[in-house]
């Protein structure tokens, strides 16, 4: 059973509408790269690369794996359990 003390503390993490725009993404893309997501909404990688750490630092993504991407090898991302 999860402690309320637990639950209260997931549920005030609160992410904002560009962070919940990339979390959309990954959730139904799992295994996208950062410059994969940046495609999919549009955007310039730049306004991605923030947002993945802020959903990694608020424990909503994990990285999934690696992979090769315009001859590189970049981290690849999917939503975290729970």
């Amino acid at each position: 059973m999860v402690k309320q003390t637990s639950l209260d503390a997931f549920l005030s993490v609160k992410i904002n509408k560009r962070e919940s725009e990339v979390l959309e993404v990954i959730k139904n893309h799992p295994g996208l790269c950062n410059k994969e997501i940046a495609k999919v909404l549009g955007w310039e990688i730049n306004r991605v690369t923030g947002r993945v750490k802020g959903l990694r630092d608020k424990g909503k993504v994990r990285q999934l794996g690696e992979k090769e991407y315009d001859g590189r090898s970049v981290m690849t991302w999917e939503m975290e359990d729970g």
